[in-house]
């Protein structure tokens, strides 16, 4: 199981588990895994710190390798390392001018005298790197993919992360290996009975954390750095920010050097790490090259919360927030992000904004797997049917991306193409899916949810309730600087995409780094063969125009279910059945209480067939009744007393009866329609 290299330094080894002493006597120093064992095992591998050296372990081995990182910049940091005993090459984009290696480049290292090849990999330049190496030389590689729980995460909106796996899992067993230190549990079937190896030193490390729990996370932000460059300039030490939001760091940054606030940081001293993508998106970008902060302050997003090897000691602020799913970082990443210190933190703060979020709808791996398998079902049904017709055979794919689309669960789809070019079921976004569900559920719903995950992960917790002397306004105006920004790219690359300068493959892989935007490409995509582009982008234009600050995904996602119904054919299926149970009165509206509306949607959705998703009975009723209030112009009672609504006739999306593309339609008129 274990090739060790040093009995010195290993404290026990029992089955899959091994322990090392925590220092090495000869070097001071944390124990190394390249110091205590000359190969990585295969098999799924659990080390229960960060930088322990996996890594570096495949780099030092006598065998050829082949390490597929989540980052670019991790992959071509860790190839770069003049320490490698032997020389690496980095496979990815340069980070210089963004194009990709040459073939010829693999083929001459390929060629060289170096006794042990090790190639450097980002996951979407695999499939080329395979392609370059001969078939009896592949059976030589050691195939190793480090962060496993990033390609887990980040394979909802990248797709050459479900490729690696596939490619993972055509190797040989006993050739391949994947490492993380902050584990996930894998769904897919063909990795169960992957080997599963926990490697942990003597005394694990406790953290010292201090929890900042809070209502106003800008405001105790930017009071925070500020105080840390108050006083003698040559007392200064430096700081990362960790948060996952490029207009919220634009924002913390114009606050941080705004004149009128006390103390105040200079613009040259900060920087932000994130991924090249965004470089046009933020005030200071900054493309790390080593192993050392650019400046003073450093912001950094997701695409460096892993792998990042930092040898600077520095105060670390970590931003999470309740209110938006992606600033919702679980214990587990927020441990990732502190091992970016690898030798040490000089202090971790964690500034906690802390809102109410809605009670579900929380996943089940049985409930995701099961909708997965249902819309496969229903692909092979489309296929057959399709194929009869030379017209519908030609619009086969169209029609299974608009459905994937659809039936996508929180923008992720459950169905997608393997490395053969087959549907099969997303495991890795099933994983995703039920990782952001048990931390929505079991982290940030709770009121000591964090506090209690933190000291499960290894932390000292010390709690404390802070209030920041910004006025609201003064919060509020770089608040909405973020609704507008969002706003703003978001609508520019759907113009982008409707003039074809852009693919929806571009916007979704280079540009889409929030959850609105991903959704707002999706509802576009969706829809826009039923309608007009300008019509549609403008829909989602005013919608965004309504929202207050964090409200953009509920609002689209309202959106999403206005245009559901309103392009469905009201003569036939679900619409006539339900329209039939609920007679209009268009002058005065018709008063109809909750339980009558319930009611007769479910008789409705009965008869013609209409799935009603599963869940609690509060959550059903809720979906019902929002579902009406997206199919009815309504009102509510003056009378408080009085649960129900008025219903006046069909909801009208403004602009959309003129927009709707009447082709698609031909049993009915796009304006209101009203029973006989």
């Amino acid at each position: 199981m274990f090739d060790i290299k040093t009995n010195d330094l290993i404290v026990s080894e029992s089955g899959n588990t091994l322990t090392i002493k925590t220092v090495n006597p000869k070097t001071g120093k944390n124990t190394k895994l390249s110091e205590a064992l000359n190969f990585l095992p295969s098999g799924i591998i659990y080390k229960a710190e960060t930088g322990m050296g996996a890594t570096t372990l495949e780099l030092t081995s006598l065998r050829n390798s082949i390490i597929v990182e989540p980052t670019r910049s991790t992959a071509f940091q860790k190839a770069n390392n003049p320490n490698n005993p032997f020389p690496a090459l980095y496979v990815g984009s340069d980070i210089e001018t963004r194009k990709g290696i040459e073939p010829s480049m693999i083929k001459s290292y390929l060629r060289s005298k170096n006794p042990f090849k090790k190639f450097l990999v980002v996951a979407e330049s695999l499939t080329k790197l395979i392609k370059q190496i001969p078939t009896k030389e592949l059976g030589t590689y050691h195939f190793t993919i480090d962060e496993s729980d990033s390609f887990q995460l980040d394979s909802t909106f990248r797709d050459g992360m479900e490729k690696c796996l596939d490619i993972y899992k055509q190797i040989e067993p006993e050739r391949r290996s994947m490492v993380t230190a902050t584990p996930l549990e894998f769904t897919d079937p063909e990795l169960l009975n992957e080997p599963k190896i926990t490697i942990r030193y003597e005394h694990g490390n406790k953290r010292d954390v201090q929890l900042f729990e809070c209502d106003n996370g800008f405001g105790v932000l930017v009071e925070s750095i500020l105080k840390k460059f108050s006083g003698d300039p040559s007392n200064f030490e430096k700081v990362v920010i960790a948060l996952n939001s490029l207009s919220l760091i634009n924002s913390v940054i114009e606050a941080i050097t705004d004149d009128k606030l006390s103390g105040g940081v200079d613009i040259a001293q900060i920087n932000v790490l994130c991924s090249s993508s965004s470089e046009a998106k933020v005030i200071k970008y900054h493309e790390l090259k080593g192993e050392h902060l650019p400046g003073l302050v450093t912001f950094i997003t997701s695409a460096f919360f892993t792998g990042l090897d930092l040898q600077d000691k520095f105060h670390l602020f970590t931003y999470v927030s309740s209110k938006e799913s992606v600033l919702r970082l679980s214990e587990k990443k927020i441990k990732q992000v502190a091992g970016r210190g690898r030798n040490g933190l000089l202090s971790e703060t964690i500034i906690y904004e802390r809102k109410d979020i809605p009670k579900g709808p929380f996943f089940s791996f049985h409930d995701l797997k099961e909708a997965a398998e249902s819309q496969l079902q229903s692909l092979n049904c489309i296929e057959k049917t399709y194929s009869k017709s030379p017209i519908m055979k030609a619009r086969i794919e169209s029609t299974f991306k608009a459905m994937l689309t659809n039936g996508a669960v929180d923008s992720s789809r459950l169905v997608r193409k393997n490395l053969k070019g087959d549907y099969s079921v997303s495991f890795l976004n099933i994983d995703a899916l039920l990782e952001y569900s048990r931390v929505a559920k079991t982290v940030y719903h709770p009121k000591n949810g964090l506090a209690e995950a933190l000291r499960t992960s290894g932390c000292v917790v010390n709690i404390s309730q802070k209030h920041s002397a910004l006025t609201p306004s003064e919060t509020d105006t770089h608040i909405a600087k973020l609704a507008s920004t969002e706003k703003k790219k978001l609508i520019t690359l759907l113009y982008n995409i409707a003039k074809r300068k852009m693919s929806f493959e571009e916007a979704y892989e280079e540009q889409a780094t929030t959850k609105a935007v991903v959704l707002g490409l999706s509802i576009f995509e969706k829809f826009r063969k039923y309608i007009d582009e300008d019509v549609l982008i403008e829909a989602i234009s005013k919608t965004l125009s309504k929202e207050r600050s964090g409200t953009s995904v509920r609002n689209l996602k309202r959106l999403e279910t206005k245009l559901d119904f309103a392009i469905q054919d009201p003569t036939t299926g679900f619409l006539k059945e339900l329209f039939q149970k609920i007679p209009l009165s268009p002058e005065k509206g018709v008063w109809y209480s909750n339980d009558d509306l319930i009611h007769k949607y479910q008789q409705a959705a009965a008869i013609s067939g209409k799935l009603i998703p599963p869940g609690t009975k509060e959550d059903v009723e809720k979906m019902i009744l929002e579902d009406i209030k997206a199919i009815f112009e309504t009102r509510s009672s003056n009378n408080n007393e009085r649960d129900g609504y008025y219903l006046k006739g069909r909801k009208i999306v403004e602009g959309l009866p003129a927009g709707l593309k009447k082709y698609f339609f031909p049993g009915f008129a796009a304006e209101d329609y009203i029973p006989d």
